[in-house]
């Protein structure tokens, strides 16, 4: 059985770059770069989870369409374990426009597409069973998994002694707090940015934040916060971790 079980969203990320200006309704405007790559939170921790020499299996859904099979085989690529993938013809592959300004700062377009329709019945028993960590990856992008849905996988999988681990993005819902209550006592790891975390809590500080989130009973919470790196808190110790400058995957 796979290392990591890593459950969450699976995404078709056209970039383009460097883009500071919209182009007037009905005009066009040249980019000077523009590709399609594989991301979404479990796609890219899979991968990295992979060239760390891990075990990985993956549960998510894709479209039945061109941009599912790209999804599946750059998995496959990396050597991830992709029989928890699931094609649901309702929907089409999500996908992201990804705009970077010159800075290198991100601004989205995304479509939920397929990720939409995961549930906590896609994430099987033997997906679950002989994992050391489950991981959900992108919580508040799966309306119909996120909150209930993901308490109940957590509960099974912590019923089978496996760890859990929680990664939020943005909540474009504004719900935040309401959405992911239900799972907040079942998670082990909580690993969120600054923003979110402060919109989750409702607090400003790193350590009021994290103090917030391990009053659930969550024993370790993981504050990202860009080239400033992360901020690492238990119940006995906090750590600041600097950012690492390396390849991307």
């Amino acid at each position: 059985m796979s290392f990591v079980t890593c459950v969450g969203i699976l995404v078709a990320d056209l970039m383009g770059r460097p883009i500071n200006r919209f182009p007037e309704k009905g005009k066009l405007l040249l980019v000077p770069e523009m590709e399609l790559h594989v991301g979404g939170c479990a796609h890219n921790t899979a991968v990295d989870l992979r060239k760390l020499g891990e075990e990985v299996l993956v549960v998510g859904k894709v479209g039945d369409d061109d941009l599912g099979e790209v999804v599946i085989s750059s998995l496959k690529r990396h050597g991830v374990d992709t029989r928890g993938i699931t094609k649901d013809p309702r929907y089409h592959t999500s996908a992201t426009m990804v705009l970077l300004d010159e800075h290198g700062e991100r601004t989205f377009l995304h479509y939920p597409g397929a990720n939409q329709a995961l549930r906590a019945e896609d994430v099987k028993d033997e997906f679950l069973r002989g994992a050391k960590v489950v991981h959900v990856a992108g919580s508040f992008l799966m309306p119909g998994f996120d909150g209930e849905e993901t308490a109940r996988v957590f509960a099974r999988a912590r019923a089978f002694g496996v760890l859990t681990s929680l990664d939020t993005a943005w909540d474009d819902t504004g719900k935040w707090l309401d959405t992911i209550a239900p799972v907040l006592p079942f998670v082990d790891i909580f690993i969120s940015n600054r923003d979110e975390a402060s919109r989750i809590s409702g607090k400003d500080g790193l350590a009021d934040m994290a103090s917030f989130f391990l009053s659930f009973g969550i024993r370790v919470v993981a504050i990202k916060m860009g080239a400033e790196g992360s901020f690492i808190m238990t119940d006995k110790e906090k750590i600041l971790v600097p950012p690492f400058f390396g390849a991307g995957c």
